[in-house]
């Protein structure tokens, strides 16, 4: 082969590899990849078709070398994107306190595993126990209006109905300083007056989007079981519901945390993951 054809042989090589790298690199990297694509055109301009190759040299290794380096982008952009996509997004909700003999401990907890939750208190242990509520939102989670005195609603007169949601919420505010975006109704009950009652209040009931129930709310289902059911069929955007006041709860939480994160999860508040709920529909 003379020089011209070697010349015209190696800018065909490059051309055409350039070309393919580029249609791998649409397919599944965002890294910007143009300066290793300059080094490659200022290399071809030293092999145009008619030109002779430089002797004693080629383009093949550059050209391996910047195929290798964009498969190596590729395979980093790809991880990326299925780490982001393996996500799982979850709230934590402790519901019924606070109880001095219990919430500290959680808190303590939470703050050695820097986990964020929502605290779904009821407005008559807030007023009981103003130190520990005052002490749920100085570690930085967030309160959840779950009623005055947790009654089912179907047994309230309208008057007493108020009296549960907007009295808890001003009880709640009064004591913490906190003013509760959300209405968290007790045994997951809504109906009309219900929701009447939270527009009045100028809260929002919390829309569910899947709960997990740990069922630590009864005595009769183990430590053991209270962490398969907390941990099992968890998707993206549920929210997993326990309760303040189980102690097998606290004592399962860190082998609880540890599957979730194993699974994935990452913990938000209420109001994080409503508005990741929102962006997701």
């Amino acid at each position: 082969m003379s020089d011209a054809e070697c010349g015209i042989a190696q800018h065909k090589i490059t051309t055409r590899t350039e070309g393919g790298l580029r249609a791998i690199l649409s397919a599944g990297c965002n890294t910007d990849v143009s300066p290793v694509f300059q080094l490659a055109a200022r290399r071809r301009q030293n092999s145009q078709p008619g030109w002779p190759a430089p002797q004693g040299r080629t383009l093949m290794p550059e050209i391996m070398k910047l195929f290798y380096a964009c498969a190596v982008l590729v395979l980093l952009s790809m991880h990326l994107g299925a780490a982001e996509t393996n996500t799982v997004r979850v709230a934590l909700v402790f519901d019924d306190g606070p109880f001095p003999d219990h919430t500290p401990k959680l808190l303590d907890l939470f703050a050695r595993e820097k986990v964020r939750v929502s605290f779904s208190v009821v407005a008559k242990n807030v007023a009981t126990n103003a130190a520990t509520a005052k002490a749920i939102v100085t570690a930085g989670h967030e309160l959840n209006n779950h009623s005055y005195s947790h009654r089912h609603a179907k047994d309230c007169t309208d008057a007493e109905l108020e009296h549960e949601i907007g009295g808890a919420q001003k009880i709640i505010t009064e004591v913490t300083g906190v003013t509760p975006k959300w209405y968290w109704p007790p045994f997951l009950e809504v109906d009309d007056r219900i929701r009447a009652e939270v527009a009045k209040a100028k809260l929002e009931v919390y829309s569910l989007k899947q709960v997990v129930v740990s069922q630590d709310y009864d005595r009769a289902v183990s430590a053991e079981e209270i962490k398969r059911k907390a941990t099992t069929n968890v998707k993206d955007g549920s929210v997993i519901l326990f309760h303040d006041w189980r102690v097998e709860t606290y004592e399962q939480l860190p082998a609880i945390l540890a599957e979730l994160r194993r699974q994935g999860c990452v913990f938000l508040t209420f109001t994080e993951l409503a508005e990741y709920n929102r962006t997701k529909k």
